[in-house]
């Protein structure tokens, strides 16, 4: 972002009613992507047969489909500032394949264990946003160290899937949970300007609402597997 287009967009987040309408429209998505995911989840969980046919047919990918929709809206510049009808249909279908693999790994959980992670999330997001919107400090400094983290958890996760190992999972779970609690505050300092080093534009609702969820998302998964953990 130049210079020029950074005062732009500080003076139109300067204006309450443009900052509450953008505010409005991201968390207006998140809402229904959450209320989505949870839909899925749920029909996955009482349909007999419906998962396990999914698993049959697609493996592994399964867990790989959200990422094409995902590509496709973050490379689109249109996809991400526009209310288009494919941005839409775009964040439907990265929507509904985040929420395929996340029934698939919470098939075979108790849904009390489900719904007591939720509840967690939930707190941990509704801190993690205050936090973000009152302290002084600029997250958005930290993207290098955050996407560095991130890469950490990807080669412990590779490790685990060759190694195993208790040690290996508790310290991706423990890792992962740290990192994605640590990109919700990014993510949310970026799209409430107040003169930050990364700022989205005004005119960004999808990709802020598409950042914020897989924030939230990743947070519930991590959390929910910890809490596994301790059940067993």
């Amino acid at each position: 972002m130049s210079d020029a287009e950074k005062v732009y967009v500080l003076q139109q987040f300067a204006k309450p009613a443009v900052r509450l309408a953008f505010v409005r429209k991201v968390y207006g998505i998140v809402s229904a992507q959450l209320i989505f995911t949870a839909a899925v989840v749920y029909l996955l969980r009482m349909v007999p047969n419906l998962l396990p046919n999914l698993i049959r047919r697609l493996g592994v990918s399964i867990g790989l489909l959200p990422m094409l929709p995902l590509m496709l809206l973050s490379a689109s510049p249109t996809a991400r500032s526009n209310d288009s009808p494919i941005a839409y249909l775009l964040l439907a279908l990265f929507t509904g394949f985040e929420a395929m693999a996340v029934g698939a790994f919470t098939w075979a959980l108790p849904v009390q264990l489900i719904m007591r992670a939720a509840g967690a999330t939930a707190i941990a997001t509704g801190g993690l946003s205050l936090y973000a919107l009152q302290t002084r400090r600029d997250f958005t400094l930290m993207g290098g160290t955050l996407f560095s983290c991130l890469l950490g958890l990807m080669a412990l996760s590779l490790m685990q899937v060759f190694f195993g190992g208790d040690v290996l999972q508790t310290m991706r779970t423990s890792l992962g949970l740290v990192v994605f609690c640590a990109y919700l505050v990014y993510n949310t300092q970026m799209m409430m300007g107040g003169n930050k080093k990364r700022q989205l534009r005004p005119t960004e609702h999808m990709m802020a609402a598409v950042t914020i969820y897989t924030d939230i998302m990743n947070m519930f998964l991590h959390i929910l597997a910890a809490m596994a953990r301790r059940e067993d």
